[in-house]
C-alpha cells in the first residue's frame, strides 16, 4: 500500500513539473513576441514609408506609440495576474496582440496604423510580467533566478532569430505580409495557451471578489522602496539596450568610426549575444552570492566597459569584443526581478514584478529624446534619408547620459537588500564597526 501511495505522489510530481515547465514555455514565446513587437518598426521602417508617405518622424512616432500602453499596464498588467492569475489574463491579452497585429498589417492610412501599435502594447505589456508572475507561482523561489535567467537568454535567442525571419520576409513579400506572419505566430499562440496553459491554483468568485481593494495594492507597492529601488537599478543598467542599442549605437558607430550600416548594426547586435550567453551564467551566481554584491560587481563593470567603448577609439575586432561584454555585464539587470521574489509579499508580488518592469522601461523615452536633444546642441554635418548627420564627437556629447545612468545604477545596487546573504555594502560596515567603531557609527 505504501509503495503504490508512493508511486501516486511520484506521479502527480512529475505530472506538476512537466506543467510547470510546459507554462513556462509558452509564456517564453509570449515574452518573444513582445520584444519582437517592440523593435519590428525598425525592420519595418522602410516599407511603412513607402506606404505612409511618412519621413523619418512619423515613423519614430510609430515606433513610440507602442510604449503608451504598454508602460501605462505595466502595474495594472501585474495587479490583474494577481487577482485572476495566468491562464484568463493571459488569453485575453494574447486576443487583443492578434486584434492589434491584423489591424496594422491592414492599416489603410498611418493614424490607424498607429492605433494598432497602441492595441499592440497593451497586449504585449502582459508578456514578461506574466512570465516572471508564473516562475514565481511555479517553481521554487531558490530556482527563480536561474529560471529566469534562462528565460532571458531563450528570450535574446528567439528575437535574434525572429527578427533575421521578419527582415526576410519583408524585403521578400512586404512589410504587410510579415506583420501578417506575426499576427499568424499570435494565433498559434494563442492556441496553445488555451489547450496547455493552466493555473497552479485555481481563484473562485469568492476569492477575487474578496480580494484586496485595486488601489490598497497599488498604494502598498508604492510604498515599498525595494521596487523604487529595484525599477531604477534595472533602467540605469538596461539603457545599454532600451536607449544605446535600440537607437543610438549604429549611428554613433557610423559616424565616430565611418563603417558601413550593416557593420555598424552587426557590432550593435553583439550586446545581445553577450546578454544571452551571461544571463545563464547570473542567475547560476544568484544561487550562490548575493544578489546585490553580483548587482553592484555588473554595474561597475557596464560602466567601465561603457566609457573605453564610447570615448576610446578602437579597432572594428576591439569593438566586437567590447560590445560583447556591454551586453555580458549588463545581463545583471534581470535580478531586480529576483530581488523583487525575495522581499515582497506574495499577495502584490505580480503589481511589484509590473511597476519595477514600468520604471525600466519608462526611462527610454525618456531618456531617448534626451540624448537626441544634445547631440543637436552640436552643429550637424548634413542629412541623410531624412535624418540629420552628426559628428562622432556630438554623439559622445550626448550618450554620456549613459554612463551617468550606470554610476547612479552601481550607487543604487549597495542599498539593495539580499536576505540571508552579505551584501558588499553590509561587509564593508562590518569591517568599518570592527576596525573603525566612529566611522562605522556615521553611516
Amino acid at each position: 500500500m505504501k509503495v503504490i501511495t508512493a508511486g501516486i505522489r511520484v506521479r502527480q510530481e512529475i505530472g506538476k513539473n512537466a506543467a510547470s515547465w510546459t507554462a513556462w514555455s509558452v509564456m517564453c514565446f509570449y515574452s518573444v513576441l513582445q520584444f519582437l513587437l517592440q523593435g519590428s518598426v525598425g525592420v519595418l521602417a522602410g516599407g511603412l514609408k513607402e506606404s505612409f508617405n511618412a519621413d523619418a518622424t512619423a515613423v519614430s512616432l510609430l515606433s513610440s506609440s507602442f510604449y503608451i500602453s504598454y508602460i501605462l499596464m505595466q502595474i495594472p498588467a501585474g495587479m490583474v495576474y494577481d487577482r485572476f492569475g495566468i491562464r484568463r489574463v493571459a488569453i485575453f491579452a494574447n486576443s487583443m496582440l492578434i486584434l492589434g497585429c491584423l489591424g496594422l498589417a491592414l492599416s489603410p492610412n498611418l493614424s490607424f496604423a498607429i492605433l494598432s501599435r497602441v492595441v499592440i502594447g497593451f497586449g504585449a505589456s502582459f508578456g514578461f510580467v506574466g512570465l516572471v508572475f508564473g516562475i514565481k507561482k511555479w517553481f521554487p523561489l531558490n530556482q527563480f533566478a536561474i529560471i529566469v535567467a534562462i528565460a532571458e537568454c531563450l528570450c535574446m535567442v528567439g528575437v535574434g532569430t525572429a527578427n533575421n525571419l521578419l527582415s526576410i520576409t519583408a524585403s521578400r513579400f512586404g512589410w504587410r505580409i510579415a506583420v501578417g506572419f506575426c499576427t499568424l505566430l499570435a494565433v498559434g499562440q494563442l492556441l496553445v495557451m488555451i489547450l496547455h496553459l493552466k493555473d497552479t491554483e485555481q481563484k473562485s468568485h469568492e476569492q477575487i471578489k474578496s480580494g484586496s481593494k485595486v488601489m490598497g495594492d497599488l498604494q502598498e507597492v508604492l510604498k515599498r522602496i525595494e521596487v523604487w529601488l529595484a525599477g531604477l537599478y534595472s533602467a540605469g543598467v538596461f539603457t545599454i539596450v532600451s536607449v544605446f542599442v535600440s537607437l543610438w549605437s549604429i549611428p554613433f558607430l557610423s559616424s565616430t568610426y565611418h563603417i558601413g550600416v550593416i557593420q555598424a548594426t552587426s557590432i550593435s547586435s553583439t550586446v545581445y549575444l553577450g546578454i544571452a550567453i551571461c544571463s545563464i551564467l547570473v542567475g547560476w551566481l544568484a544561487k550562490r552570492f548575493s544578489v546585490a554584491s553580483i548587482m553592484s560587481l555588473g554595474s561597475g563593470m557596464t560602466f567601465i566597459v561603457s566609457v573605453l567603448f564610447l570615448y576610446v577609439h578602437q579597432s572594428v575586432s576591439q569593438l566586437y569584443f567590447l560590445a560583447f561584454f556591454l551586453g555580458f555585464f549588463s545581463s545583471v539587470y534581470q535580478l531586480s526581478f529576483t530581488v523583487i521574489a525575495k522581499c515582497i509579499p506574495n499577495k502584490i508580488q505580480g503589481a511589484a514584478i509590473g511597476a519595477t518592469n514600468m520604471i525600466m522601461m519608462i526611462v527610454a523615452p525618456i531618456l531617448q529624446p534626451l540624448i537626441g536633444l544634445l547631440i543637436s546642441s552640436n552643429q550637424g554635418l548634413g542629412v541623410l534619408d531624412g535624418f540629420e548627420v552628426y559628428s562622432g564627437s556630438s554623439y559622445q556629447f550626448g550618450l554620456t547620459v549613459i554612463p551617468i545612468s550606470l554610476i547612479v545604477a552601481f550607487t543604487i545596487s549597495f542599498y539593495l537588500n539580499d536576505p540571508g546573504k552579505i551584501t558588499i555594502r553590509r561587509w564593508v560596515l562590518n569591517y568599518l564597526a570592527l576596525k573603525k567603531p566612529k566611522l562605522g557609527k556615521l553611516w
